[in-house]
């Protein structure tokens, strides 16, 4: 299989899944009870889906690639606070037209951020960092129990505060890096000690994958997500802060990711920084745009 997709290439194919996506919602948002419009909200979603597992696996080959990992957290921590804010701001003008819950929705950024400091501590050699890994585990779970109402806060301006520091996928981006890693030290142990060269000294020996192997491991965790998330669309009565079915659509992300290359492609300051403000941006816009219509 020929691979031609470039990190940029998958970047953009995000990008574009995102801006579905965002539409969908809307679309939901402001006409909730127009039939039509809700079959075409379900299937710009559906589209939307591939989004999220392709910005997760761009975050974990970032890492990888990048220079410097102190301005990788710093870029990805400014827009978190950039969304922060705007959560912020949504939970305390309210819109009682709208059912609008800014503790559910989640920040990306932060799902994101956590993602790269898991990596980073799933590499760094010593235990002391593996065991960093229990609190950060401990981050998902709180805000998880949090969004499904199992703990709620009941002071509205704390809810406020509290309510951009929430991962936008509380449930499924643990879920889907832990299989990720676990599927990455089963297949190099069994590929090194095949090869009887194990260095019991070194710890971090297997959680560097090649790019070839990362691509087609990051694909195998999708498929093992996808069964799981299948699986509890059966179970009576659960909430996970996910549409457990619509997101079993994720597998749709397996395609472009295998078609990855490796290489960075067009790549510049401009760009990286037109990507990172898109998402703020565009939310604003379409958000506009469909209060504007609502008013008609």
């Amino acid at each position: 299989m020929k691979r031609i997709l470039t990190h940029f290439d998958l970047k953009l194919i995000a990008v574009i899944s995102m801006t579905l996506d965002h539409i969908g919602r809307m679309i939901l948002l402001f006409f909730p009870t127009n039939e039509s419009l809700s079959i075409l909200s379900y299937i710009l979603t559906i589209f939307g889906r591939l989004a999220f597992p392709i910005f997760l696996f761009l975050v974990i080959e970032g890492f990888y690639h990048t220079k410097n990992i102190k301005l990788y957290f710093l870029r990805l921590g400014i827009m978190a606070l950039i969304v922060y804010l705007g959560l912020l701001t949504l939970s305390l003008v309210s819109i009682d037209s709208l059912n609008i819950e800014p503790l559910k929705i989640g920040n990306i950024f932060i799902d994101l951020i956590l993602a790269l400091l898991f990596v980073y501590l799933i590499n760094k050699k010593g235990r002391l960092y593996k065991l960093l890994l229990i609190p950060l585990i401990g981050y998902f779970v709180i805000f998880l129990l949090l969004q499904i109402n199992i703990f709620s806060i009941n002071n509205s301006l704390l809810k406020a505060l509290v309510s951009g520091l929430a991962p936008q996928y509380s449930f499924v981006t643990p879920l889907l890096l832990v299989i990720f890693f676990v599927i990455t030290f089963s297949y190099n142990f069994y590929d090194i000690k095949k090869l009887n060269i194990v260095d019991k000294n070194d710890l971090n020996y297997a959680y560097t994958p090649s790019v070839i192997k990362r691509e087609y491991i990051y694909s195998f965790a999708v498929i093992i997500l996808i069964l799981i998330l299948y699986a509890l669309t059966y179970v009576e009565g659960l909430n996970l802060n996910t549409d457990l079915a619509l997101n079993t659509y994720f597998i749709f992300a397996i395609i472009p990711i295998i078609l990855y290359n490796g290489g960075i492609g067009k790549n510049s300051k401009i760009i990286q920084g037109a990507f990172y403000l898109y998402y703020p941006i565009s939310i604003c816009i379409i958000y506009l745009v469909f209060y504007l219509i609502s008013l008609i």
